[in-house]
């Protein structure tokens, strides 16, 4: 990952920042009012790190499974057996309703 989140413990912020050696051409000085957050109080925080495909994958199968329209709940099943599933997983979501 080139960026981090990083989560504050109290408040719920969220900041995020390059990781260490991707941005060295860049420079990070569009980042430095978060670094300084960060290294004021590095303790209040923590990092937020990504699940890999496959746990994405099935966290989207087990709520799938769980939901009680039998339409949606089929539309969403299909859709993680076709090409690109996370995208298409989202639009059936995103266009669902409330």
């Amino acid at each position: 990952m080139w960026i981090s989140a990083i989560f504050h413990k109290q408040n719920g912020e969220l900041i995020f920042v390059p990781n260490e050696g991707k941005f060295d051409i860049m420079g990070t000085d569009a980042w430095q009012e978060e670094q300084d957050k960060l290294d004021s109080n590095f303790s209040d925080h923590k990092e937020v790190y990504a699940m890999d495909s496959n746990e994405s994958f099935k966290m989207m199968a087990d709520f799938a499974e769980q939901i009680n329209d039998l339409e949606l709940q089929q539309e969403l099943i299909h859709e993680l057996d076709r090409k690109k599933p996370f995208r298409e997983f989202k639009f059936v979501i995103d266009s669902s309703g409330e």
